[in-house]
């Protein structure tokens, strides 16, 4: 059976309509937001989390950064310890590495990101690890439809 992620076709509505990030592509350190706001930047994801509950966001880096584990309290944060890791093993072969671009066990190969709310997917590939990982994050909050929410 055909995964959404076997073709390129399946991020057709990111690359039209929602964004591409490649690990290539040049961040603007420089950003600073707005006082008092919830913006932080043209690289950060969306919130991971249900409604009424603590949420957290991965930026396009790969890393949690920022956090809404209280109400009303807003915090972007880079928490280098908060990670997503693969371990992986074929035969006598093994590895491990984080979904992250920065760090000693960060990802070294080819990674695109592709994002479009409510959905992220992200694309792994190196020819050091036998396999393409495809990973889809998906945020349960849907603006004004607390029903599909």
């Amino acid at each position: 059976m055909a995964q959404p992620w076997d073709c390129i076709e399946a991020y057709e509505p990111q690359l039209r309509c929602g964004h591409m990030y490649t690990s290539s592509d040049p961040f603007d350190e420089t950003y600073i937001s707005k006082p008092g706001s919830h913006d932080d930047g043209m690289h950060t994801g969306l919130f991971l989390g249900g409604i009424g509950t603590p949420v957290c966001s991965r930026d396009l880096k790969g890393f949690f950064s920022r956090w809404h584990l209280q109400t009303g309290f807003h915090v972007y944060q880079i928490i280098r310890e908060a990670f997503v890791g693969v371990r992986w093993s074929q035969g006598d072969r093994a590895g491990y590495f984080r979904l992250c671009e920065e760090g000693p066990y960060a990802f070294k190969g080819e990674r695109v990101v592709y994002s479009l709310f409510p959905v992220i997917r992200e694309h792994y590939r190196c020819d050091d690890i036998p396999f393409e990982l495809a990973v889809e994050f998906f945020s349960p909050l849907v603006p004004g439809d607390h029903e599909a929410s």
